[in-house]
């Protein structure tokens, strides 16, 4: 099995990571509104989430963290 439609993106803020779920579940849909209702009960997503923590260090000089 493969995965179709795949796209990885960056979101600064959970506010914008929200709008980017809202998106795909809005075009999910969408893209198949000649699908019978069976089908779209029958269909699935995938969305992974990635948190990381950024924090300033002492010196001024940023890192990250993953969480």
């Amino acid at each position: 099995m493969q995965l179709q439609n795949q796209s990885e993106l960056r979101a600064p803020t959970p506010e914008k990571a929200a709008f980017f779920l809202d998106a795909a579940i809005a075009a999910r849909y969408s893209s198949r509104a000649d699908a019978d209702p069976e089908e779209h009960l029958n269909s699935h997503m995938l969305f992974t989430l990635h948190i990381y923590q950024y924090r300033m260090e002492k010196t001024g000089k940023g890192g990250s963290e993953y969480c």
